[in-house]
């Protein structure tokens, strides 16, 4: 059942393990909904692998941080998709380490 997700004023969705990062670190995990905003924006104009390369790139230009996945899914099943169709709800998801720290996120695309 989906719910809105809290986030800090700069975007980073709330998590317990946000307070394990140190400021600079911080600073840098507050990247990840701009560059899942950005990525929706690509998404809707030159599709999901564009989003999927866009996303790889931003995460491999900063050293302390390490991509585990980014996938566009269905929003209902949660199975990764290659293309939106008409009528189909899709949803983005993210797990990226910042440090030694683990954050995800998920952004709808509507």
């Amino acid at each position: 059942i989906p719910c809105p997700i809290l986030r800090e004023s700069d975007g980073l969705a709330m998590s317990s393990r946000n307070t394990r990062l140190s400021p600079e670190e911080r600073k840098i995990a507050a990247l990840i909904p701009q560059w899942m905003q950005e990525a929706i924006t690509i998404i809707k104009k030159k599709g999901i692998e564009a989003a999927k390369q866009f996303i790889n790139e931003k995460v491999s230009k900063i050293p302390e941080m390490k991509l585990d996945y980014y996938e566009v899914c269905d929003a209902e099943t949660l199975k990764p998709i290659s293309e939106i169709t008409p009528n189909e709800k899709a949803v983005t998801l993210i797990a990226v380490f910042v440090g030694n720290i683990r954050l995800i996120d998920n952004w709808m695309v509507d």
